[in-house]
């Protein structure tokens, strides 16, 4: 049998229902994954930090007590703070250039693109001038079998 046509309102209430739900599926959800990914790294983030902290805290504090004599005595005490900053500034060199990553940088990379922005501008026909002698190899050829 045959359903009985829905009134307008019912369609507006259904079409209303429907956008309702699949903008809580598309917004919602990725936002609580988000969210959980965004508190682990900070979580993480957080406790390597400590961590790393409490290390090199126990370095400078070893260097301190059972280090050389002379970076005991009063005046070479700060030479084991020294030490300690370094250590600390290279992790944080290192963490900088983690997140930086290989894709950071801005514009072409030079490694990949050999040709420069002049030698594109430079028609083949103009490139094989008569400025070449015959008896300088050709850079651009290849080599016969390859």
């Amino acid at each position: 049998m045959p359903q009985a046509p829905k009134s307008f309102q019912q369609v507006l209430q259904e079409l209303w229902e429907l956008l309702k739900a699949y903008a809580m599926q598309e917004t919602i959800g990725p936002l609580k994954d988000l969210g959980r990914q965004i508190g682990l790294g900070l979580g993480g983030a957080v406790a390597f930090s400590l961590g790393y902290f409490l290390i090199v805290l126990g370095i400078l504090r070893a260097l301190q007590f059972h280090g050389p004599a002379f970076l005991q005595s009063n005046n070479w005490n700060w030479v084991t703070y020294l030490v300690a900053c370094i250590l600390l500034g290279g992790a944080i060199l290192l963490a900088i250039r983690k997140v930086r990553g290989k894709n950071a940088s801005v514009g072409p990379d030079p490694k990949k693109h050999a040709k420069s922005p002049l030698d594109i501008m430079v028609t083949p026909a103009a490139s094989t001038s008569s400025t070449t002698s015959p008896s300088t190899p050709d850079v651009n050829a290849q080599e016969p079998g390859r």
